[in-house]
């Protein structure tokens, strides 16, 4: 789970395991903004394909968005 631009430590971990081909690991990833203009690193992380599912959730989305609305309390 990210929120915003804490995304960033959490980039570097994905980055790392997602090389490792010969390992079957799943990474699901939570990651929460106030809008859409405020996801980080988006293009990266929709980069990574099927080692990575990926979870949006924004605060105040745009009209028409697809994934989660919301607020993370805990």
């Amino acid at each position: 789970m990210a929120g915003g631009s804490g995304i960033t430590p959490i980039f570097q971990t994905i980055i790392e395991i997602a090389a490792m081909k010969e390992e079957k690991v799943e990474l699901v990833l939570l990651y929460a903004n106030k809008t859409e203009e405020d996801i980080v690193l988006r293009k990266e992380l929709e980069g990574l394909g099927d080692r990575l599912k990926l979870h949006y959730i924004l605060d105040n989305p745009p009209e028409g968005w697809k994934h989660y609305k919301g607020y993370i309390t805990h």
